[in-house]
């Protein structure tokens, strides 16, 4: 049976040649993971209001994490992820205790799995080495990202969790940008339901 309607006709041709190559989502998986670029994840990461520093490793993050908090007049302790105070054994600017992340002007610093380049967003895993409590219980939450790990969609991220060979952790969170609400008098609130503020640090290599 034919149709008279030219659109529905063209998009019935469109679904019949995507079923004969095999589907997106059938080949998806075989492919490998494609990364983004990185000019355009800086611009996506501005627009969704987030703030992004350059740094050469971790200490050196960490380095300007402490001047920015005597910029913004963030006085108490940052929280720093397990994970990254394992790689700093000798680093004694800030010690492993858990400062309270319900305190005014808190800041917690986690580690991401990788950035999305089409959104400008970051994926945190959960882990006890990056617990998801800091991703969201502070006021101003610090990220730190290795710059080769930018990937170009979200399809690209679950590609390379297989390609090595990542278990499933119990959340996956896909930030882009502070929290915000537009529910209170339709005006755009920062820090609703979440930081209102995130920093993004690029960093050239996770090594200390």
């Amino acid at each position: 049976m034919t149709s008279d309607n030219p659109a529905r006709a063209s998009i019935l041709s469109r679904l019949r040649s995507r079923h004969i190559d095999g589907g997106d989502e059938k080949t998806r998986h075989l492919a490998e993971p494609a990364y983004g670029n990185q000019e355009h994840f800086l611009k996506q990461l501005a627009a969704n209001g987030s703030v992004a520093e350059p740094a050469l490793n971790v200490r050196g993050a960490l380095n300007r994490i402490r001047e920015l908090s005597l910029q913004q007049g963030w006085s108490v302790k940052p929280a720093i992820a397990p994970g990254i105070h394992k790689m700093l054994t000798d680093d004694h600017q800030w010690d492993a205790d858990k400062p309270d992340l319900s305190l005014p002007e808190s800041v917690a610093i986690t580690q991401a799995y990788c950035g999305i380049s089409d959104t400008g967003s970051i994926v945190c895993l959960s882990s006890p080495d990056n617990p998801t409590t800091y991703h969201f219980l502070a006021e101003h939450h610090i990220v730190l990202l290795q710059k080769s790990r930018i990937m170009q969609c979200k399809h690209d991220v679950w590609a390379l969790m297989r390609k090595e060979q990542m278990d499933t952790p119990r959340a996956i969170n896909i930030i882009s940008g502070p929290s915000r609400t537009a529910d209170i008098e339709q005006t755009i609130q920062l820090g609703a339901h979440g930081p209102r503020s995130l920093t993004v640090f690029l960093i050239n290599d996770l090594n200390p």
